[in-house]
């Protein structure tokens, strides 16, 4: 995307008090961005010399989320695969009488999740860890832990779940925690961790979730997913690198 485009649509999307303020944190301080949005009901913070603010782009300046716009109100919304808490932040303040729970297992990531998202007080549940298809404990994928790539952290099984360093919870396990009966929105990014989610013995909380918004991670993850959805009322369409399932 050339220069000007983007900030055209950063002036579109975001405004342009807080594209002034995105190109002055980027240009000027040595601490974290402070970036504001319009759809933002609190100012978020990036670190720098981290992936924070292609994050901040794609989801705010892009406005990758715009696929769920057709959802006038959602009171129970789950962020799978939560990063620094962007996304959190703007499904809450979009959502106002929402509560959230949000699940991040990388601890840099989550401690920006938290101040993030601090604002939005017991609205939001935040949850250390992975999710997975069975309560269990996980390793990183040491591949993915470089600074630079905060945005792509993977999760692996561990061969000896006594040492391994990540909790991880299927999602029943999360409804449960965050009180939730049925889930009006479940965003999944988690870098190709959906693969064993969906191959889960028991996939009936399916019938319990309205909305589904997935970035899905290759043919597999692809053909896994699709399987565990075949049966159940679900629209799908695309919306660039995501997949919506929208209940009939």
């Amino acid at each position: 995307m050339k220069r000007s485009e983007f900030y055209g649509m950063a002036l579109k999307n975001i405004g342009l008090p807080a594209t002034i303020q995105r190109a002055a944190s980027l240009r000027f301080g040595s601490g974290p961005m402070k970036l504001t949005s319009k759809y933002l009901r609190h100012p978020v913070y990036a670190r720098r010399q981290s992936s924070d603010l292609l994050v901040f782009d794609q989801i705010l300046v892009e406005r990758e989320y715009s696929c769920l716009d057709h959802i006038r109100d959602a009171r129970s919304i789950m962020d799978l695969g939560a990063n620094c808490g962007f996304s959190s932040a703007y499904f809450l303040s979009r959502y106002r009488d929402a509560r959230l729970v949000s699940v991040e297992p990388d601890s840099g990531n989550f401690a920006m999740l938290t101040q993030n998202t601090r604002p939005f007080g017991d609205r939001i549940l935040r949850l250390e860890g992975a999710v997975w298809g069975e309560n269990t404990r996980l390793n990183f994928d040491e591949d993915t832990t470089a600074q630079g790539v905060e945005w792509g952290r993977q999760t692996r099984a561990a061969e000896d779940v006594s040492t391994a360093g990540v909790q991880a919870w299927d999602i029943p396990t999360l409804m449960d925690m965050a009180g939730f009966d049925e889930v009006d929105i479940l965003k999944i990014d988690v870098e190709g961790a959906e693969a064993n989610v969906f191959t889960a013995p028991d996939l009936s909380w399916l019938d319990r979730v309205k909305n589904i918004v997935i970035e899905i991670h290759g043919a597999e993850c692809d053909r896994i997913f699709r399987a565990a959805i075949a049966h159940r009322d679900y629209a799908l369409s695309r919306c660039s690198e995501l997949l919506v399932c929208t209940s009939r």
